[in-house]
């Protein structure tokens, strides 16, 4: 049996989505949110970039933020917004609002 939780975290500007998939004995089979939700140093997989506006999503394309690419979060500024980002070996900053229209797949 496996179960899965929807968690919205809502609060003044953003909606993210956190999703966690668990067997019926409790382990963990994989956790689904956004990228602005990720701590410093944790490693996640690109699934899919949630953005309705093509000009939008088609620069975070040309930036190298396709499915499939890890990245990991290096560091935030004081009030969290921007945050750089590690991806395909260079660094890159986003707006806390951008990283929130892209799912990841946290690695263990």
């Amino acid at each position: 049996m496996i179960l899965i939780y929807f968690i919205n975290i809502i609060d003044n500007h953003f909606q993210s989505l956190y999703i966690v998939v668990h067997q019926s004995d409790g382990e963990i089979i994989m956790t689904i949110t956004t990228l602005d939700q990720l701590s410093i140093d944790q490693v996640a997989m690109i699934k899919k970039l949630d953005t309705l506006n093509t000009c939008y999503r088609n620069k975070l394309l040309a930036m190298g933020i396709t499915p499939g690419c890890k990245v990991s979060i290096v560091r935030t500024a004081p009030l969290g917004d921007p945050m750089q980002i590690t991806i395909r070996g260079f660094q890159l900053c986003l707006r806390k609002s951008e990283a929130a229209t892209i799912q990841v797949e946290i690695e263990d």
